[in-house]
């Protein structure tokens, strides 16, 4: 099987193009022929030696997350999933990770799902980082509700778009930031109300919330405090800080990290609401496997709107 590995650090170090053994499956693990990828903020900052300390990968090493096929072999205690089943998911994001960035893919099948009937296998990598990570944000850690109002920074991006349209499903009013440039589109994934972060700032709209989603981090994570209401909950994906902890603690507010996991009862709700047409990925873009150092540079380059989709295979 070809898949593509990174022998240096740097976003200016190329990908290498290497043939391997397609894996065997061990207990409890399926190997999945994959059509489709997706390019997340996490691989560049990877490649680029930001996460050395975090994820201290051994060279070479392969990156990807998300995938999506037919599984072609079953480990021994796998009872879910057979032979020429259509699945999608992401792998764990450990040291040992072996990537997605290839033509199979050797999965715990605790870490898939069925695909949704009405996607695409070249388009369903888009979804599975970034999606679990706004379900697990939103439902998980924030306990979002009908009703709730919600603010979701970067309503745009890859978790914000996904996360616009999940928080409607879910019955809440939902307000999310983004630049000018982008207010239709986030209030075409079903926005109530969109704030252009470049000419105004969210903290002085006058709303208050229950729960705000913050990928953007740092500063903003600080600002969000402003906006929640007491006992409302603030839930980042870059961590949470002691001193941002202990300001919203001053303020009886609940502050929440998300690290996504691969979870095979959140990709099914995922997979549900695809097929009820609650949940569509917005596809900026497109590359093939052999451009991913294209690719990656393109999403480090900031304002990705939506995904960027790797393509290994046609459906």
């Amino acid at each position: 099987m070809k898949v593509m590995k990174f022998f240096n650090y740097g976003l200016n170090s190329d990908s290498q193009q290497m043939f391997e053994e397609i894996p065997r499956p061990q207990k409890g693990e399926v190997v999945v022929k994959n059509y489709s990828s997706s390019i997340n903020p996490l691989d560049w900052k990877i490649k680029d030696g930001h996460l050395r300390e975090i994820l201290p990968l051994q060279l070479p090493f392969a990156l990807g997350w998300d995938f999506a096929g037919t599984v072609t072999e079953v480990g021994e205690d796998v009872t879910d999933f057979k032979v020429g089943d259509r699945v999608f998911g992401m792998i764990d994001i450990n040291p040992n990770s072996k990537g997605t960035y290839g033509e199979y893919v050797i999965v715990s099948s605790s870490g898939i799902a069925h695909a949704p009937k009405k996607a695409a296998l070249n388009e369903l990598g888009a979804y599975p980082l970034a999606a679990l990570t706004a379900w697990q944000s939103l439902t998980t850690n924030g306990q979002l509700k009908s009703g709730d109002h919600v603010l979701i920074h970067a309503g745009a991006g890859g978790v914000g778009h996904f996360a616009v349209q999940i928080a409607k499903s879910l019955g809440a009013h939902v307000v999310a930031t983004g630049s000018s440039n982008n207010v239709d589109l986030i209030k075409s994934f079903g926005a109530d109300k969109v704030i252009d972060y470049k000419n105004s700032n969210f903290e002085d709209q006058g709303e208050i919330f229950d729960m705000v989603l913050d990928p953007v981090g740092d500063e903003n994570s600080h600002r969000s405090l402003k906006v929640l209401k007491e006992g409302g909950r603030l839930v980042t994906l870059l961590g949470v800080s002691e001193k941002l902890k202990q300001e919203a603690q001053e303020k009886n507010i609940s502050t929440f990290h998300t690290f996504v996991s691969p979870i095979s009862k959140d990709l099914e709700m995922i997979a549900n609401l695809i097929d009820s047409d609650q949940l569509n990925a917005y596809v900026s873009d497109t590359f093939s496997l052999d451009e991913i150092d294209e690719a990656l540079k393109k999403n480090s380059e900031g304002r990705t709107t939506g995904k960027i989709i790797v393509n290994i295979f046609n459906d």
